[in-house]
């Protein structure tokens, strides 16, 4: 009898001891997995912060291309004629993949800037022209393409002068900056014929990412 009280009195102090290292290894597990959890949270909010710095940098030193100079056309002259229209890295490094797109068209008014034919050069890239796919931009540097002006009737001169009817110049430009991100410029001038120049029509249609 004597022994079997011995062996259960050890039972227990065993379990006892088996509970203490129980409650033990329980509040390490748990100091464990908070320590875990509160590196796991600050690696993520130094992700975050790197991600925000990188941006912020990026902005500062990366290529911003923009519309810069339009040559002067005459609209009396009727025929068709290819204007130069220039380019302008205005950023601190270059624009790589540079893929221009742009057209002058004829129209009765500005909502042919939404029309889908226009969306469609807007939001959607064709692929890099050949010309200028692997030529970098650099800053400060300029890049010239053709862009054709229509043929106009006797009648549509006359148009344009009264009001009636608009040329546009309008297009996107895409490009890769130094960070290897696609960006894009789009633009949209309507020509003034009094003055033989192009004004741009407002932030809606000229577009820098």
């Amino acid at each position: 009898m004597a022994y079997t009280i011995k062996t259960w009195e050890q039972m227990v102090r065993g379990n006892d001891h088996a509970d203490k290292v129980y409650e033990e290894s329980k509040g390490e597990t748990e100091k464990s997995l908070e320590l875990t959890r509160k590196g796991q949270e600050d690696t993520r909010r130094s992700v975050v912060i790197a991600e925000k710095q990188l941006q912020a940098l990026s902005r500062v030193v990366r290529a911003w291309i923009t519309l810069s100079v339009i040559p002067e056309w005459d609209h009396n002259r009727g025929k068709p004629s290819k204007l130069l229209v220039e380019f302008a890295n205005t950023g601190f490094s270059s624009a790589f993949n540079f893929c221009p797109h742009g057209e002058c068209v004829k129209a009765k008014d500005v909502t042919f800037l939404d029309s889908p034919k226009a969306q469609e050069m807007w939001t959607a890239t064709t692929g890099h022209d050949a010309a200028h796919s692997a030529l970098p931009v650099g800053s400060g540097k300029s890049m010239k393409i053709e862009i054709k002006t229509p043929l106009l009737t006797e009648d549509e001169r006359v148009a344009i002068v009264k009001g009636e009817l608009f040329i546009y110049i309008y297009g996107r430009v895409d490009y890769t900056d130094v960070f290897g991100e696609p960006r894009y410029t789009t633009y949209a001038v309507c020509y003034e014929p009094d003055a033989h120049y192009w004004s741009a029509i407002g932030t809606k249609y000229n577009e820098q990412t």
